[in-house]
């Protein structure tokens, strides 16, 4: 028999959503903080950032971004990095930026032409992955520092089933990728 769980994280995110929402008169999608730096998404594809815990917010130069702001990853020990996984049909899906939103690369390449739901990442790696509406996708790309755009996205999908991921994340660690597929879970 299938139990609920209560997950308080979910209503505290919820929670902060309507209150960033609210801040910013917006219709917020999604955010991220690492220390009082904080990143949101918008669903019209703006990027707004605070310096000071979120009590006002400026936007960022997101003149690429067509879709949704679904997802945000901010690195949790330098927050002038940070990755966007943005909705919708058309490109670009995975923004990154290096210097707090100053400027955003598109890191498309190869990826398939598929809204993305979630980015995340692994900056001393620069492993990068992303769930889209083709399955999981990983790359490595710089996130120390804005360069090459052009990166080789690879497949994980092969032994999942042909549907859309709808979250990725990574343990605390970096090592282990949890991946959420739609219709199955976690």
């Amino acid at each position: 028999v299938w139990q609920p769980v209560q997950d308080p994280t979910a209503a505290s995110d919820a929670a902060r959503l309507k209150l960033y929402a609210a801040r910013v008169a917006a219709d917020v999608r999604s955010y991220a903080q690492a220390d009082n730096t904080v990143y949101l998404g918008t669903a019209d594809g703006r990027i707004l950032i605070s310096r000071d815990a979120g009590a006002s917010f400026t936007q960022t130069a997101t003149d690429r971004a067509t879709g949704p702001v679904e997802r945000i990853f901010v690195d949790p020990t330098r927050p002038d990095v940070a990755l966007a996984a943005l909705g919708g049909p058309n490109a670009p899906h995975v923004l990154r930026t290096t210097n707090g939103g100053t400027f955003w690369d598109a890191l498309d390449s190869n990826l398939p032409n598929a809204a993305a739901h979630a980015v995340t990442g692994e900056r001393a790696s620069g492993a990068v992955y992303v769930a889209t509406d083709r399955g999981v996708f990983w790359a490595r790309a710089d996130l120390d520092a804005a360069g090459s755009a052009n990166v080789n996205w690879i497949s994980l999908s092969e032994s999942l089933p042909a549907v859309p991921a709808t979250d990725v994340r990574l343990d605390p660690a970096g090592i282990q990728l949890y991946t959420a597929m739609d219709g199955y879970g976690v």
